[in-house]
């Protein structure tokens, strides 16, 4: 029988959906179990509060039947109802704001014509109330160029697809026209430069000259996107191979995911070039690229100019390709520990499962007027993702982090992480389902992976430490409280000198 408690039941149910076949089922049931648990948390919640809860529900349920549906109502008193037609049918500029709060609707509701009064003759004040329904539909071009500086995706893809409806010429011509008015020195100019560029592919023209640019933009997002307009007009690009050629070799991860895709579609005498540009990437650490890799070389092997030219052995899945250790000095005790340490990493519903086989974290979508938010932080030193400082210094932090698992904001490479507040998750204990051997070994494998170089964690540590917290292994350890006992920046506690015998 496990052994379960407060700090591993979020995890082990988690774990439960590992063989969901439905992934959007798993990814709505893998947040509402960490969001779920994260509010009883927070509130401390009785098993009183939650038998009232169940009651509550309970009798909701006993009085809906065909005609009342007391879910619904309940889902408008919370705002969900409201949230969730926001988040799926975005405002454009402006028209009237949508909203289900109620009841508006009832059944046997009188039918009103224009300009009738809704008063029914109630004594007062007239007052008269006009307004106009707006859309995008039937906007003029430069109204609809505006709608691309936009920060909600929707409202930019319906801006394109009304583009569309109007004539080409007119189209590109009124972009070329926008193009030129756009502040360079704007934090969005690329942005602003790609929505252009996408406007070009939707009406299937080549603009060389702005897609030389993107391809040479400082934002890597911004090159990503022009290379895979490089792969949809490839056929009228005199030098689209020599575009793929260089984006597998882009300092971003995101621009060679682009050009090793890109280097599929090509044929004929061009195969064994884009071999030798796809291999330029092998023994990538990204998962994402190695995967895409793979596939790329399968399909340049299948053809006539490919075959023999591919050792597709040489591609197999890199899952398990090392990432380490840094430190090739490593004791043979202490590769053991790394080698083990990658394993519990990458377990279903363990450490991969939030901060990626990259270490590289997650981000919670952006939301426009406010920070970005982090959903997992980053684990190491890669390109682009500075440390974090959580690992450096005294081991005993860390140690007591997976055994407990955090709880609170952490500001990291200017976001914000583990904010129960903004809908963020939190790091759940691994105390329960880990030995000390292994939480040793995790930990050892984290600070010598991602461009991390610290010393191993010894199981002897871990020990040490979960019998000075066995008092706390009923609760989450608080961002305050580890900083308190474990200030970042503060040197590594030296170890005690051993006596000579």
């Amino acid at each position: 029988m496990r052994n379960l408690n407060q700090d591993n039941i979020t995890q082990a149910v988690i774990a439960s959906f590992a063989k969901t076949p439905d992934a959007r089922l798993k990814e709505i049931m893998t947040s509402l179990v960490q969001h779920l648990h994260a509010f009883a948390r927070d509130v401390k919640l009785t098993e009183e509060e939650w038998f009232q809860g169940i009651d509550f529900l309970t009798r909701c349920g006993h009085i809906t039947d065909d005609k009342r549906q007391e879910f619904i109502l309940l889902s408008d008193v919370l705002g969900l109802s409201m949230l969730t037609v926001a988040m799926n049918n975005d405002k454009p500029a402006g028209c009237t704001e949508a909203t289900v709060f109620g009841p508006f609707h009832v059944e046997g509701a009188p039918h009103y014509e224009l300009g009738d009064d809704i008063a029914n003759g109630a004594k007062g004040t007239p007052c008269t109330v006009r307004g106009t329904v707006k859309g995008i539909d039937g906007q003029p071009i430069p109204a609809l160029l505006e709608l691309l500086k936009r920060p909600e995706n929707q409202i930019r893809n319906l801006a394109k697809i009304e583009l569309g409806k109007h004539a080409t010429a007119d189209v590109i011509a009124a972009t070329n026209t926008w193009i030129a008015g756009l502040d360079a020195k704007s934090a969005d100019f690329q942005h602003h430069l790609t929505e252009a560029l996408w406007v070009h592919q939707w009406h299937n023209v080549v603009n060389t000259e702005l897609l030389g640019l993107l391809l040479k933009s400082p934002e890597p997002r911004a090159r990503a996107q022009a290379v895979r307009v490089a792969i949809y007009q490839r056929d009228r690009l005199p030098n689209a191979l020599e575009i793929m050629e260089a984006a597998v070799k882009d300092a971003h991860p995101r621009v060679q995911l682009e050009g090793v895709r890109g280097l599929s579609f090509f044929r004929g005498k061009d195969t064994e070039r884009a071999i030798a540009a796809a291999a330029t990437l092998k023994g990538s650490k990204d998962y994402y690229i190695a995967y895409c890799l793979r596939q790329t070389m399968k399909q340049l092997e299948s053809l006539p100019e490919g075959k023999g030219k591919v050792n597709l052995r040489e591609f197999a899945d890199q899952k398990e390709t090392s990432y380490g250790p840094t430190d090739k000095k490593l004791s043979k005790d202490d590769k053991k520990l790394y080698d083990k340490g990658k394993e519990v990493y990458f377990r279903e519903a363990h450490c991969s499962t939030c901060h990626q086989a990259d270490g590289r974290g997650a981000e919670m979508p952006k939301e426009p007027g406010k920070p970005a938010r982090g959903a997992y932080p980053p684990l190491g030193r890669t390109p682009g993702y500075p440390s974090n400082g959580w690992l450096e210094g005294d081991p005993d932090r860390v140690i007591k982090i997976v055994l407990n698992g955090l709880y609170g904001p952490q500001m990291i490479d200017g976001k914000t992480y583990g904010d129960p507040a903004s809908g963020q998750p939190v790091m759940t204990g691994l105390g329960q389902l880990l030995t000390d051997e292994e939480v040793a070994a995790v930990i050892t494998y984290v600070r010598q992976s991602f461009g991390n170089n610290y010393p191993a964690v010894k199981p002897a540590q871990v020990k040490k430490v979960r019998a000075e917290i066995k008092g706390k292994n009923n609760g989450l350890y608080t961002v305050e409280e580890v900083l308190k006992e474990h200030p970042l920046g503060a040197p590594a506690k030296a170890e005690p000198a051993k006596k000579k015998k």
